[in-house]
């Protein structure tokens, strides 16, 4: 609610103004007083200060006095009195023409209109319309003696006739000269004039309070230091952090120099660097045994520079806040793990990939990892991720096989409250969008749908997302890592991948070699294997010389993966420290269903040995744990055929023979 104060000294305008403040329901303060003089205009100020007046309305020597004192609460000037000074100006008019039949020899009459603040009015108009030499005299000052003086110096230039306020009573009386004075209270359009403009700056004023409230609110809820200076350094607005570091109320450190507060900060921005507009923003400033972080954002207006925000955050929080936020990325697991450390290995293949990878990792181009099932490819992706200069954001994962088709583009790009059946109601963020600023991994990149390959696109080219259910964009800024097991260019010839995209995502292009083509990697592997989980699980093995040979004559098309799988069994049902290569033998068996042996085509050459099995022809794939299944399923493929079935499922026919006894799958499978 709007708060107004009118002051005057006369009744009769007072009860004119508290008429129309009632008609216009303005709350008013109605307040006369007995004499405009300074201790009544103070217990004013107090009271307009502690009801929280927005405005003062008030005239003559009362506003004066207001102005003197400096009023904290915003005075407004009661309007012109034109129709009053022309009253006045007739009055004087009447009298000098009577004098003037008695005395006509005497020179047109100086009149002065005596006033506290300038009048405005047209001297030269009234003077032309009158006759009479007219003229505004200010009496600025309070003081009698001084006022008096002002008149003695008038009556001596020749004026003969005053006209002011009974304020001025008590001076033309002692000074003896003739004056006329306006003892009627103001006409009450003029009134209604200055409540109405009144109520217009309160209005403002009080929307104004609010939003400084809700602002100054808002900066004493931040835990950092927040201030703003003028253009001359002084601190305008401060939170109570900021008091805090200053070491004193808010109220107190209003007012004086930032500098001279905190000369510390001149080791981040100096006083003139701020009156030029410079900005600064993570300079750090000591301050006794604390450290903080400053930002200076200048204010302008119109291009001029009017002050200056200071942002003071000591180290302490920001490694609160750098915690919690890492802590919300572990805990979500949209962090990388991996660095270009962990990936092991000396061969010539291997070092070629992380040469390359090392390289791509600088720059922000999309990257496209080739390679076969449990080579490593997210591996290389975080350690990509780890050395760019998004290390300190998200990584995210997203294996687009793993995701139903239907729900794939909602887990992608979010979706909003009410977008479809089931939907959160407050919404979901898209992984993308979670990814924002870091690196976003697409693993098996084939794996995902029409739909979901062109809204993709869309996204690399246009580098804006749009939750499902919703018509608004959200600019996001990620680098794309893609990676696939498959053939991508067959798949696009097959008309299973888009070839646009293919050409989006493969602006680098990274080759992962398979096991079995990387030389000595493999023995390095299975040995660091057997270490990591022999510590793990708190064994002592290793593998004896023909053991370690054992192993590096098996095909391991599942890779790194499948390698580290076996080492990890090994180390569980080892029963004695040194592992032998029949053991080894019997755990492949076992686990793969597989007689290995120098002839079997299973097992390749290593480093050099047995060139001649190396051109034998792999079997399409291993039978995997859920056997049973898996063979019906190869002898429905082979329509009975025991020796295609034992073919698709990469086995002997005498081990599917004996696996069909063990399940008991009779010829009517």
């Amino acid at each position: 609610m709007i708060k107004i104060m009118y002051l005057t000294t006369d009744q009769e305008e007072l009860h004119i103004a508290m008429e129309y403040a009632r008609k216009k329901g303005i709350s008013l303060y109605p307040k006369t007083l007995p004499a405009p003089e300074e201790d009544y205009v103070r217990m004013c100020i107090e009271i307009a200060r502690d009801r929280d007046v927005d405005v003062i309305v008030a005239k003559g020597r009362i506003l004066s006095w207001l102005q003197k004192l400096k009023c904290p609460v915003l005075v407004i000037p009661s309007g012109s009195h034109s129709e009053e000074t022309l009253f006045a100006l007739w009055e004087v008019q009447q009298k000098w023409k009577q004098e003037q039949q008695c005395h006509p020899e005497r020179d047109i009459p100086k009149v002065a209109l005596l006033s506290h603040q300038p009048l405005n009015i047209d001297i030269a108009l009234y003077s032309s319309i009158f006759g009479m030499e007219v003229k505004n005299v200010v009496i600025s000052s309070l003081d009698f003696y001084r006022a008096e003086q002002d008149l003695l110096k008038l009556k001596s230039e020749g004026y003969r006739y005053v006209i002011c306020g009974k304020n001025f009573k008590k001076i033309t009386e002692k000074v003896d000269i003739e004056a006329f004075y306006i003892l009627r209270p103001s006409l009450p359009q003029m009134i209604w004039r200055d409540l109405d403009l009144a109520q217009i700056v309160s209005e403002w004023i009080s929307a104004y309070k609010k939003n400084l409230t809700e602002m100054k609110t808002v900066i004493d809820y931040a835990f950092e230091a927040v201030f703003t200076v003028d253009s001359c350094g002084r601190i305008s607005l401060c939170n109570q952090a900021a008091a805090n570091l200053f070491q004193c109320s808010m109220e107190d450190v209003i007012g004086r120099v930032a500098w001279e507060v905190v000369p510390e900060l001149s080791h981040a921005i100096s006083e003139q660097e701020m009156k030029e507009g410079n900005a600064c923003y993570g300079k750090v400033v000591e301050r006794g045994v604390q450290a903080f972080v400053v930002n200076v954002t200048p204010l302008k207006r119109h291009e001029e520079i009017i002050g200056a925000v200071f942002h003071l955050t000591e180290f302490r929080e920001i490694e609160k806040l750098e915690a919690a936020v890492k802590h919300e990325y572990r805990t979500k697991g949209y962090t990388a793990r991996y660095t270009f450390e962990d990936i092991a290995g000396t061969s010539e293949a291997i070092r070629e990939s992380r040469r390359l990878a090392k390289q791509f990792s600088k720059y922000d181009s999309n990257v496209l990892i080739a390679g076969e099932t449990g080579t490593g490819k997210e591996v290389f992706a975080q350690s990509i991720h780890n050395a760019s200069l998004r290390k300190d954001e998200p990584f995210v994962a997203v294996n687009c096989g793993a995701i139903p088709v239907n729900l794939l583009e909602s887990e992608l790009f979010g979706y909003v409250d009410g977008a479809f059946t089931g939907a959160s109601r407050k919404g979901k963020k898209g992984l993308m969008e979670i990814a924002n600023h870091g690196t976003l991994f697409l693993d098996e990149i084939s794996e995902m749908d029409f739909n979901g390959q062109v809204q993709l696109l869309r996204v690399l080219e246009e580098r804006v997302i749009r939750r499902v259910g919703d018509d608004k964009e959200i600019p996001i800024d990620i680098r794309v890592i893609a990676a696939s097991n498959k053939n991508l260019l067959e798949l696009i010839e097959q008309g299973k991948f888009r070839e646009d995209l293919y050409y989006r995502l493969n602006v680098l292009t990274l080759y992962i070699p398979p096991l079995r083509d990387r030389g000595d990697d493999l023995m390095l592997l299975t040995r660091n294997f057997v270490e990591e989980f022999s510590k793990k699980l708190k064994k002592n093995v290793h593998l004896s010389e023909d053991a370690e040979r054992q192993v590096c004559r098996y095909q391991w098309r599942g890779n790194i993966r499948q390698l580290k799988n076996f080492c990890e069994r090994l180390v569980i049902v080892a029963e004695q420290p040194e592992l032998n290569a029949d053991f080894v033998e019997r755990q492949l068996s076992d686990v793969y269903m597989l007689k290995l042996s120098r002839k079997n085509p299973e097992v390749h050459p290593a480093q050099g040995k047995e060139p001649e099995q190396a051109t034998r022809k792999e079997p399409k794939r291993l039978l995997p744990l859920n056997e049973k299944e898996e063979i019906i399923g190869a002898l429905n493929a082979a329509s009975g055929n025991r020796a295609k079935a034992a073919e698709i499922l990469g086995i002997s026919k005498t081990s599917l023979w004996r696996k069909m006894k063990s399940y008991e799958i009779t010829e009517q499978f």
